[in-house]
Protein backbone atom coordinates (compact mmCIF):
# COMPACT_ATOMS: atom_id res chain seq x y z
CA UNK A 1 0.00 0.00 0.00
CA UNK A 2 1.37 3.54 -0.72
CA UNK A 3 2.39 5.86 2.30
CA UNK A 4 1.42 9.11 0.51
CA UNK A 5 -0.83 9.97 -2.20
CA UNK A 6 -1.11 13.76 -3.81
CA UNK A 7 -4.43 14.75 -4.89
CA UNK A 8 -6.57 17.21 -6.26
CA UNK A 9 -9.84 18.70 -5.57
CA UNK A 10 -12.09 21.37 -6.41
CA UNK A 11 -12.10 22.26 -2.90
CA UNK A 12 -9.11 21.15 0.12
CA UNK A 13 -11.97 18.30 1.56
CA UNK A 14 -12.43 16.97 -1.92
CA UNK A 15 -8.86 16.60 -2.68
CA UNK A 16 -8.27 14.82 1.09
CA UNK A 17 -11.36 12.43 0.24
CA UNK A 18 -10.05 11.82 -2.97
CA UNK A 19 -6.71 10.64 -1.51
CA UNK A 20 -8.44 9.28 1.50
CA UNK A 21 -9.75 6.81 -1.45
CA UNK A 22 -6.76 5.81 -3.31
CA UNK A 23 -5.55 5.23 -0.53
CA UNK A 24 -7.95 3.69 1.38
CA UNK A 25 -7.46 5.18 4.74
CA UNK A 26 -9.27 6.73 7.02
CA UNK A 27 -9.32 10.60 8.00
CA UNK A 28 -7.30 10.14 11.37
CA UNK A 29 -5.04 7.72 10.13
CA UNK A 30 -3.22 10.43 7.82
CA UNK A 31 -1.38 14.23 7.88
CA UNK A 32 -2.93 16.40 5.43
CA UNK A 33 -0.48 19.34 3.91
CA UNK A 34 -1.93 21.64 1.29
CA UNK A 35 0.63 22.00 -1.60
CA UNK A 36 -1.57 24.85 -3.32
CA UNK A 37 -4.72 26.02 -2.68
CA UNK A 38 -5.71 26.61 -5.90
CA UNK A 39 -7.76 29.52 -6.98
CA UNK A 40 -10.72 28.80 -6.09
CA UNK A 41 -13.66 31.14 -6.90
CA UNK A 42 -16.90 32.39 -4.41
CA UNK A 43 -18.60 29.77 -3.37
CA UNK A 44 -16.65 27.72 -5.50
CA UNK A 45 -17.03 29.22 -9.08
CA UNK A 46 -14.23 28.98 -11.63
CA UNK A 47 -10.36 28.66 -10.26
CA UNK A 48 -7.74 25.66 -10.43
CA UNK A 49 -7.98 22.97 -7.91
CA UNK A 50 -6.67 22.41 -5.12
CA UNK A 51 -3.45 19.94 -4.62
CA UNK A 52 -2.73 18.29 -1.45
CA UNK A 53 -0.32 15.61 0.12
CA UNK A 54 -2.04 12.81 2.18
CA UNK A 55 0.62 10.79 4.16
CA UNK A 56 -0.15 7.64 6.24
CA UNK A 57 0.84 8.48 10.23
CA UNK A 58 3.61 5.92 10.91
CA UNK A 59 1.76 4.24 13.45
CA UNK A 60 -0.08 2.81 10.11
CA UNK A 61 -4.27 3.18 9.96
CA UNK A 62 -6.31 2.79 12.59
CA UNK A 63 -9.53 0.72 12.72
CA UNK A 64 -11.84 3.27 12.54
CA UNK A 65 -14.26 1.17 11.18
CA UNK A 66 -16.10 0.55 14.47
CA UNK A 67 -16.51 3.77 15.48
CA UNK A 68 -18.95 4.14 12.04
CA UNK A 69 -20.88 0.84 12.81
CA UNK A 70 -21.83 1.95 16.50
CA UNK A 71 -25.63 2.72 17.79
CA UNK A 72 -27.09 5.74 15.90
CA UNK A 73 -27.93 7.12 19.09
CA UNK A 74 -27.00 10.59 19.58
CA UNK A 75 -23.42 10.45 21.43
CA UNK A 76 -22.72 13.23 24.19
CA UNK A 77 -20.52 16.14 23.13
CA UNK A 78 -16.83 15.82 23.33
CA UNK A 79 -15.14 18.01 26.21
CA UNK A 80 -13.00 20.99 25.26
CA UNK A 81 -9.89 19.98 24.29
CA UNK A 82 -6.75 20.22 26.85
CA UNK A 83 -4.20 23.05 24.98
CA UNK A 84 -1.86 20.32 25.41
CA UNK A 85 -3.49 18.49 22.26
CA UNK A 86 -3.81 21.73 20.19
CA UNK A 87 -1.80 21.29 16.63
CA UNK A 88 -1.49 25.08 16.72
CA UNK A 89 0.05 26.96 19.27
CA UNK A 90 -1.97 29.34 21.35
CA UNK A 91 -1.37 32.35 19.85
CA UNK A 92 -1.88 30.79 16.40
CA UNK A 93 -4.89 29.17 17.57
CA UNK A 94 -6.37 33.01 18.63
CA UNK A 95 -5.48 33.86 15.22
CA UNK A 96 -7.33 31.19 13.55
CA UNK A 97 -10.44 31.89 15.56
CA UNK A 98 -10.50 35.45 14.88
CA UNK A 99 -9.92 35.11 11.64
CA UNK A 100 -12.64 32.94 11.58
CA UNK A 101 -14.96 35.55 13.26
CA UNK A 102 -13.84 38.40 11.21
CA UNK A 103 -14.88 36.03 7.91
CA UNK A 104 -18.48 35.71 9.53
CA UNK A 105 -18.29 39.22 10.09
CA UNK A 106 -18.05 40.53 6.57
CA UNK A 107 -20.67 37.96 5.13
CA UNK A 108 -23.43 40.21 7.97
CA UNK A 109 -23.25 37.55 11.03
CA UNK A 110 -21.46 38.03 14.79
CA UNK A 111 -20.83 34.51 15.64
CA UNK A 112 -18.80 32.47 18.40
CA UNK A 113 -16.50 29.99 17.23
CA UNK A 114 -15.33 27.07 19.71
CA UNK A 115 -13.06 24.38 18.90
CA UNK A 116 -14.45 21.11 18.52
CA UNK A 117 -11.68 18.45 17.64
CA UNK A 118 -7.68 18.59 17.66
CA UNK A 119 -7.27 15.74 14.64
CA UNK A 120 -8.06 17.75 12.50
CA UNK A 121 -7.98 20.74 13.99
CA UNK A 122 -12.14 21.21 13.79
CA UNK A 123 -13.79 24.91 14.81
CA UNK A 124 -17.45 24.92 15.01
CA UNK A 125 -19.22 28.51 14.46
CA UNK A 126 -22.68 29.33 15.96
CA UNK A 127 -24.55 32.27 15.58
CA UNK A 128 -28.15 33.56 14.94
CA UNK A 129 -28.73 32.64 11.01
CA UNK A 130 -25.23 31.17 10.54
CA UNK A 131 -27.36 28.02 9.58
CA UNK A 132 -28.03 29.78 6.31
CA UNK A 133 -24.36 29.83 4.88
CA UNK A 134 -24.67 25.73 5.23
CA UNK A 135 -26.28 25.68 1.87
CA UNK A 136 -27.77 22.40 0.25
CA UNK A 137 -25.59 19.92 1.75
CA UNK A 138 -23.26 21.50 3.12
CA UNK A 139 -22.39 22.82 -0.81
CA UNK A 140 -21.46 26.65 1.02
CA UNK A 141 -19.77 25.45 4.35
CA UNK A 142 -17.20 23.16 1.98
CA UNK A 143 -16.77 26.47 0.10
CA UNK A 144 -16.36 29.01 3.13
CA UNK A 145 -13.98 26.21 4.80
CA UNK A 146 -12.02 26.39 1.04
CA UNK A 147 -11.93 29.96 1.79
CA UNK A 148 -11.02 30.20 4.85
CA UNK A 149 -8.19 27.62 4.36
CA UNK A 150 -6.72 29.77 1.73
CA UNK A 151 -6.67 33.02 3.80
CA UNK A 152 -4.95 31.04 7.09
CA UNK A 153 -2.35 29.60 4.50
CA UNK A 154 -1.96 33.41 3.69
CA UNK A 155 -1.74 34.43 7.40
CA UNK A 156 -0.01 31.27 9.03
CA UNK A 157 1.73 29.75 6.24
CA UNK A 158 1.83 26.40 6.01
CA UNK A 159 -0.70 24.44 7.91
CA UNK A 160 -3.03 20.84 8.63
CA UNK A 161 -6.46 21.75 7.19
CA UNK A 162 -8.80 23.35 9.50
CA UNK A 163 -12.45 21.68 9.38
CA UNK A 164 -15.14 24.78 9.35
CA UNK A 165 -18.49 23.46 11.03
CA UNK A 166 -21.43 25.10 11.31
CA UNK A 167 -24.21 24.34 14.27
CA UNK A 168 -22.88 21.02 14.44
CA UNK A 169 -24.05 20.11 10.74
CA UNK A 170 -21.03 17.66 9.89
CA UNK A 171 -21.63 15.64 12.54
CA UNK A 172 -25.69 15.16 11.90
CA UNK A 173 -25.14 15.42 8.73
CA UNK A 174 -22.45 11.86 8.93
CA UNK A 175 -24.77 10.22 11.08
CA UNK A 176 -27.74 11.01 8.81
CA UNK A 177 -26.15 9.01 5.98
CA UNK A 178 -24.59 5.90 8.04
CA UNK A 179 -28.33 5.57 9.53
CA UNK A 180 -29.38 5.49 5.71
CA UNK A 181 -26.64 3.03 4.55
CA UNK A 182 -27.61 0.95 7.41
CA UNK A 183 -31.13 1.07 6.11
CA UNK A 184 -30.54 0.51 2.35
CA UNK A 185 -28.37 -1.98 2.98
CA UNK A 186 -30.82 -4.49 4.92
CA UNK A 187 -33.46 -3.31 2.26
CA UNK A 188 -30.27 -4.95 -0.78
CA UNK A 189 -30.26 -8.02 1.87
CA UNK A 190 -34.55 -8.52 1.73
CA UNK A 191 -34.89 -8.22 -1.69
CA UNK A 192 -31.15 -9.09 -3.28
CA UNK A 193 -31.25 -5.72 -5.80
CA UNK A 194 -28.57 -3.63 -6.04
CA UNK A 195 -29.79 0.07 -4.89
CA UNK A 196 -27.45 3.10 -6.61
CA UNK A 197 -27.74 6.02 -4.22
CA UNK A 198 -27.65 9.36 -5.30
CA UNK A 199 -24.69 11.80 -6.42
CA UNK A 200 -23.16 12.39 -3.74
CA UNK A 201 -19.03 14.69 -3.00
CA UNK A 202 -16.33 12.66 -2.26
CA UNK A 203 -16.65 13.06 2.12
CA UNK A 204 -20.36 11.75 2.03
CA UNK A 205 -19.59 8.54 -0.41
CA UNK A 206 -16.18 7.64 2.04
CA UNK A 207 -18.89 7.58 4.81
CA UNK A 208 -21.05 5.57 3.10
CA UNK A 209 -18.12 2.89 2.14
CA UNK A 210 -16.86 3.31 6.18
CA UNK A 211 -19.96 2.49 7.17
CA UNK A 212 -20.72 -0.88 5.34
CA UNK A 213 -16.66 -1.83 5.00
CA UNK A 214 -17.12 -4.68 7.44
CA UNK A 215 -20.56 -6.10 6.09
CA UNK A 216 -20.76 -9.94 5.55
CA UNK A 217 -23.68 -9.81 3.51
CA UNK A 218 -23.13 -6.54 0.81
CA UNK A 219 -20.44 -4.36 -0.64
CA UNK A 220 -20.03 -0.49 -2.18
CA UNK A 221 -18.31 0.66 -5.04
CA UNK A 222 -18.56 4.09 -6.52
CA UNK A 223 -19.43 4.72 -10.44
CA UNK A 224 -20.13 7.50 -12.41
CA UNK A 225 -17.82 10.68 -12.75
CA UNK A 226 -17.40 14.23 -11.61
CA UNK A 227 -20.18 15.58 -9.66
CA UNK A 228 -22.54 12.66 -10.78
CA UNK A 229 -20.12 10.09 -8.99
CA UNK A 230 -22.53 7.38 -7.08
CA UNK A 231 -22.63 4.71 -4.59
CA UNK A 232 -23.52 1.54 -5.26
CA UNK A 233 -25.25 -1.01 -2.67
CA UNK A 234 -25.11 -5.02 -3.43
CA UNK A 235 -25.14 -8.62 -2.51
CA UNK A 236 -21.40 -9.33 -1.92
CA UNK A 237 -20.90 -12.00 -4.51
CA UNK A 238 -18.24 -15.26 -3.65
CA UNK A 239 -15.67 -16.06 -5.94
CA UNK A 240 -17.22 -19.47 -6.98
CA UNK A 241 -20.19 -17.20 -7.88
CA UNK A 242 -18.59 -14.83 -9.78
CA UNK A 243 -16.12 -17.44 -12.12
CA UNK A 244 -20.01 -19.11 -12.51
Amino acid sequence: MAESVEATGKTVEDAIQNALEELGASREAVTVRVLSAGTGGLFGIGGEETRVLVELKPEGAPEEIDEDKTSEEPTAPEPAPDASELPLAQEQLDDATELLREFFHHLGSEVTVEVTGTDPLRLNVSGEGTDAFVGKRGTTLRSIQFLYNLMLTKQLGEHDLVVVDIGGYRQRREELLTGMARRLADLVRENGKAITLEAMPPHERRIIHLTLAEDDDVSTHSTGTGDERRVVIELQTSDAEAQE
